[in-house]
């Protein structure tokens, strides 16, 4: 499976480091790509504008996987994770078959903290 890697913001195609179950299986594609999401709906007109954020670094690696993965964008994943948070409940932005890759490339990348660990985040200098 060929896999993009990110690395100091350039992008390798590569089958990187990962490990067996996701490099050496055959894991399906994400059915989540922008054609599939425009046929289930009527289209919005919307006006997007540039943002310039500060990441965790290996979160980004982590989300640019995932975008890659899904064969869309940051952009389209990145608003995708923000609708269904805004949603709450049981609104939910990855499946089961999902969360197993991210957490694939959660170790690929070094991502080694949970949901809260934002608050303990502390800038190197």
């Amino acid at each position: 499976m060929m896999l993009f890697c990110y690395q100091d913001n350039k992008v390798t195609k590569k089958v990187c480091g990962m490990a067996k179950s996701v490099a050496g299986k055959s894991v399906k594609k994400s059915p989540r790509t922008s054609a599939k999401r425009a046929k289930l709906s009527k289209q919005i007109p919307v006006k997007r504008v540039q943002l310039g954020v500060r990441l965790e670094r290996s979160m980004v690696k982590v989300l640019k996987a995932m975008a890659e993965y899904g064969d869309m964008s940051l952009g389209e994943l990145l608003e995708d994770i923000v609708l269904h948070s805004f949603e709450g409940g049981s609104a939910q932005t990855f499946g089961a078959d999902d969360i197993k890759v991210i957490a694939d490339f959660k170790r690929v990348y070094g991502m080694k903290y949970d949901v809260h660990s934002n608050y303990r985040f502390i800038e190197k200098a």
